[in-house]
């Protein structure tokens, strides 16, 4: 597991398509793939799913900061930042998102998990909706805090 683990740091690292040809190997051909934005199935429809995501990138990179390893059950827990621009968010400019991948292992990736605020990555950072959504959060925060 801690071959396929970095092998997969080292992947997502510089997230682009030459990454992606390398990490579909690892993927099991019947992945399930789940994150905010929905839920995708089959390794095919995944890496269609992330080339698209490429199309409008500048950059993108993850640094890690903490894995997790349950021995004897084949997964783990990767805590990671995102760096991007998007040609079409924030003027192309840096955005930053933490976030959390849980993936589960049977010599491939059975099952790949993230965990990140959706709004933090795309709505904030739509003219008009950006604002609304950080009126909203700003709201939530002071009545909570």
């Amino acid at each position: 597991m801690m071959d396929t683990l970095t092998e997969i740091k080292l992947a997502w690292r510089q997230f682009d398509l030459k990454a992606l040809d390398k990490l579909e190997p690892l993927y099991h051909p019947r992945v399930k793939f789940i994150e905010p934005a929905g839920e995708i199935m089959g390794r095919e429809a995944v890496f269609h799913q992330f080339r698209q995501n490429c199309t409008d990138l500048i950059r993108c990179q993850f640094e890690f900061d903490d894995q997790l390893e349950t021995v004897g059950v084949n997964q783990a827990c990767l805590v990671w930042e995102m760096h991007f621009q998007h040609k079409k968010l924030r003027k192309g400019g840096n955005i930053v998102v933490p976030g959390t991948t849980l993936l589960q292992f049977d010599e491939q990736i059975t099952l790949h998990r993230d965990w990140f605020d959706l709004g933090a990555t795309i709505y904030e950072h739509v003219p008009l909706l950006g604002g609304v959504i950080r009126g909203i959060k700003s709201r939530l925060h002071e009545a909570v805090h």
